[in-house]
């Protein structure tokens, strides 16, 4: 078991060795994840492939720091995260990781802008610079016409790219 480690022209994004994570105590206790052993490279990309309830949401939340596991050591960037506490936790995602959640999680009454800028602001971007980078974002996802929108205003596609480019604010 374990992942060996990667050789020096490969940069570890993400790296765990014996991640389970356990709902429940005893004999009513449920494995959503059960000793995994996984390592991804900067630049590569990965689909978790299962049917309903295999433990895709919970290897994902745990991926990214949103779930502890109950078992094994998450490395993220060349960074132990499994032991961090709560703040250390939130302050690493806040700088290092994007989500783009299957409901999206836009916020209704604020505008396309509004919803990226949001997440800039959170990280201590704003005024010019968060306006410049929300800019960017909205044209580089083809969105720069739906700028003053709120998300209701927008078809399914717009606002997963939406969602997408908030997640992309803080690279």
């Amino acid at each position: 078991h374990g992942v060996p480690p990667m050789t020096s022209a490969q940069s570890t994004l993400l790296q765990m060795n014996g991640v389970s994570r356990t709902y429940g105590e005893g004999r009513s206790a449920v494995y959503a994840v059960r000793s995994i052993d996984l390592l991804i490279a900067s630049g590569e990309v990965v689909a978790g492939v299962g049917p309903s309830g295999s433990g895709k949401t919970t290897l994902l939340s745990i991926a990214g720091c949103l779930l502890r596991p109950t078992a094994g050591v998450v490395s993220l960037l060349g960074k132990e995260v499994t032991g961090l506490s709560q703040s250390t936790l939130a302050s690493f995602r806040r700088r290092h990781i994007g989500f783009v959640f299957q409901s999206f999680n836009l916020l209704p009454p604020l505008s396309a802008r509004e919803n990226i800028e949001i997440a800039l602001n959170i990280a201590g971007v704003s005024g010019e610079a968060a306006h410049e980078r929300s800019t960017r974002l909205l044209d580089l996802l083809e969105l720069g016409h739906l700028t003053n929108r709120v998300p209701g205003d927008m078809s399914g596609g717009e606002q997963q790219r939406l969602a997408v480019a908030r997640a992309l604010a803080n690279r």
